[in-house]
Protein backbone atom coordinates (compact mmCIF):
# COMPACT_ATOMS: atom_id res chain seq x y z
CA UNK A 1 0.00 0.00 0.00
CA UNK A 2 2.81 2.46 0.77
CA UNK A 3 4.08 1.70 -2.49
CA UNK A 4 0.91 2.75 -4.66
CA UNK A 5 0.34 5.22 -1.90
CA UNK A 6 4.20 7.14 -2.75
CA UNK A 7 3.56 6.22 -6.63
CA UNK A 8 0.42 8.40 -6.34
CA UNK A 9 2.93 11.54 -5.07
CA UNK A 10 5.39 10.74 -8.15
CA UNK A 11 2.20 11.11 -10.36
CA UNK A 12 1.30 14.02 -9.32
CA UNK A 13 4.84 15.69 -9.18
CA UNK A 14 5.05 14.66 -13.03
CA UNK A 15 1.45 15.97 -14.17
CA UNK A 16 2.36 19.19 -12.32
CA UNK A 17 5.51 19.51 -14.21
CA UNK A 18 4.08 18.30 -17.74
CA UNK A 19 1.45 21.80 -17.04
CA UNK A 20 4.48 23.82 -16.17
CA UNK A 21 6.14 23.05 -19.39
CA UNK A 22 2.92 23.54 -21.50
CA UNK A 23 3.34 26.99 -23.34
CA UNK A 24 0.28 29.74 -22.21
CA UNK A 25 -0.26 27.89 -19.10
CA UNK A 26 -0.48 30.25 -16.61
CA UNK A 27 1.12 29.92 -12.85
CA UNK A 28 -2.94 30.77 -11.85
CA UNK A 29 -3.69 27.05 -13.95
CA UNK A 30 -0.96 25.55 -12.47
CA UNK A 31 -1.73 26.44 -8.75
CA UNK A 32 -5.40 25.49 -9.78
CA UNK A 33 -3.90 22.04 -11.04
CA UNK A 34 -1.95 21.79 -7.99
CA UNK A 35 -4.72 22.65 -5.75
CA UNK A 36 -6.99 19.72 -7.02
CA UNK A 37 -4.68 16.96 -7.24
CA UNK A 38 -3.56 17.31 -3.86
CA UNK A 39 -7.22 16.82 -2.43
CA UNK A 40 -8.27 14.73 -4.85
CA UNK A 41 -4.62 12.73 -3.67
CA UNK A 42 -5.84 13.23 0.42
CA UNK A 43 -9.29 11.64 -0.22
CA UNK A 44 -7.71 8.57 -2.26
CA UNK A 45 -4.97 7.96 0.60
CA UNK A 46 -7.16 8.64 2.93
CA UNK A 47 -9.53 5.70 2.11
CA UNK A 48 -6.79 3.54 0.89
CA UNK A 49 -5.13 3.56 4.76
CA UNK A 50 -8.46 3.37 6.13
CA UNK A 51 -8.71 -0.34 3.82
CA UNK A 52 -6.40 -1.54 6.11
CA UNK A 53 -8.10 -1.39 9.38
CA UNK A 54 -10.83 -3.03 7.65
CA UNK A 55 -12.11 -6.97 9.18
CA UNK A 56 -15.63 -6.82 7.56
CA UNK A 57 -16.61 -6.37 4.27
CA UNK A 58 -19.24 -3.71 5.33
CA UNK A 59 -16.54 -1.76 6.69
CA UNK A 60 -14.60 -1.97 2.82
CA UNK A 61 -17.86 -0.46 1.50
CA UNK A 62 -18.57 1.94 4.30
CA UNK A 63 -14.93 3.46 3.24
CA UNK A 64 -15.72 3.16 -0.32
CA UNK A 65 -18.71 5.01 -0.07
CA UNK A 66 -16.61 7.47 2.68
CA UNK A 67 -14.27 8.49 -0.70
CA UNK A 68 -17.13 8.50 -3.66
CA UNK A 69 -19.09 11.22 -1.10
CA UNK A 70 -15.73 13.20 -0.94
CA UNK A 71 -15.08 12.98 -4.17
CA UNK A 72 -18.19 13.95 -5.56
CA UNK A 73 -18.92 16.62 -3.19
CA UNK A 74 -15.67 18.22 -4.96
CA UNK A 75 -16.41 17.21 -8.15
CA UNK A 76 -19.60 18.94 -7.76
CA UNK A 77 -18.26 22.42 -6.49
CA UNK A 78 -15.69 22.63 -9.36
CA UNK A 79 -18.10 21.46 -11.86
CA UNK A 80 -21.56 22.42 -10.98
CA UNK A 81 -23.15 21.28 -13.82
CA UNK A 82 -21.64 18.28 -14.85
CA UNK A 83 -22.22 14.69 -13.14
CA UNK A 84 -19.71 12.54 -12.38
CA UNK A 85 -22.05 9.84 -12.56
CA UNK A 86 -20.60 7.66 -9.64
CA UNK A 87 -23.26 6.87 -7.32
CA UNK A 88 -22.84 5.06 -3.69
CA UNK A 89 -23.11 1.72 -3.03
CA UNK A 90 -26.09 1.12 -0.74
CA UNK A 91 -25.60 -1.39 1.69
CA UNK A 92 -29.15 -2.65 3.23
CA UNK A 93 -27.73 -4.96 5.44
CA UNK A 94 -25.01 -5.31 7.73
CA UNK A 95 -24.34 -9.13 6.72
CA UNK A 96 -24.07 -9.20 3.28
CA UNK A 97 -22.93 -12.07 1.70
CA UNK A 98 -20.75 -13.07 -1.07
CA UNK A 99 -22.91 -13.71 -3.80
CA UNK A 100 -24.45 -10.07 -2.68
CA UNK A 101 -21.27 -8.48 -2.41
CA UNK A 102 -20.07 -9.74 -6.17
CA UNK A 103 -23.50 -8.30 -7.39
CA UNK A 104 -23.15 -5.15 -5.89
CA UNK A 105 -19.85 -4.79 -6.85
CA UNK A 106 -20.83 -5.40 -10.57
CA UNK A 107 -23.47 -3.39 -11.05
CA UNK A 108 -21.34 -0.70 -9.44
CA UNK A 109 -18.85 -1.62 -12.42
CA UNK A 110 -21.24 -1.18 -14.92
CA UNK A 111 -19.88 -2.07 -18.62
CA UNK A 112 -16.54 -2.63 -16.84
CA UNK A 113 -16.02 1.48 -16.69
CA UNK A 114 -13.97 1.29 -13.62
CA UNK A 115 -11.74 -1.74 -15.38
CA UNK A 116 -12.07 -4.02 -12.20
CA UNK A 117 -13.75 -7.25 -14.36
CA UNK A 118 -10.65 -9.12 -13.31
CA UNK A 119 -11.12 -8.99 -9.73
CA UNK A 120 -14.83 -9.38 -9.88
CA UNK A 121 -14.05 -12.10 -11.74
CA UNK A 122 -11.40 -13.36 -9.29
CA UNK A 123 -13.64 -12.39 -6.51
CA UNK A 124 -16.69 -15.03 -8.37
CA UNK A 125 -14.48 -18.05 -8.52
CA UNK A 126 -13.16 -17.82 -5.04
CA UNK A 127 -16.73 -17.28 -3.36
CA UNK A 128 -16.63 -19.74 -0.63
CA UNK A 129 -13.26 -19.35 -0.37
CA UNK A 130 -11.12 -18.03 2.72
CA UNK A 131 -9.19 -15.71 0.85
CA UNK A 132 -12.60 -13.79 -0.12
CA UNK A 133 -12.56 -11.04 2.10
CA UNK A 134 -8.31 -10.40 0.87
CA UNK A 135 -10.00 -10.68 -2.50
CA UNK A 136 -12.47 -8.32 -1.57
CA UNK A 137 -10.15 -5.65 -0.49
CA UNK A 138 -8.12 -5.99 -3.32
CA UNK A 139 -11.01 -5.28 -5.62
CA UNK A 140 -11.86 -2.23 -3.73
CA UNK A 141 -8.55 -0.47 -3.63
CA UNK A 142 -8.54 -1.11 -7.40
CA UNK A 143 -11.69 0.34 -7.63
CA UNK A 144 -10.67 3.22 -5.67
CA UNK A 145 -7.01 3.80 -8.17
CA UNK A 146 -9.22 3.87 -10.70
CA UNK A 147 -12.17 5.91 -9.73
CA UNK A 148 -9.30 8.62 -8.83
CA UNK A 149 -7.35 7.92 -12.42
CA UNK A 150 -10.97 9.20 -13.90
CA UNK A 151 -11.00 12.06 -11.67
CA UNK A 152 -6.95 13.36 -12.42
CA UNK A 153 -8.34 12.80 -16.08
CA UNK A 154 -10.06 15.99 -15.75
CA UNK A 155 -7.22 18.33 -14.43
CA UNK A 156 -7.36 19.22 -17.98
CA UNK A 157 -10.43 20.59 -17.70
CA UNK A 158 -9.39 23.26 -15.16
CA UNK A 159 -7.21 24.79 -17.79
Amino acid sequence: MEKLIDNRSQIIHDVIDFYQLQPGVKPVHIEKIEEYLILIDSFFREAILELLLCDKPVDLFDVLNSYINSITEEYEKIYPEEDLGIYLIEIFDEKLNELQICEALQRFNYNNRFRIHQHLQNLEENIFEDEFDQLLQLAIQQLICSINSEIFIKVDDLI
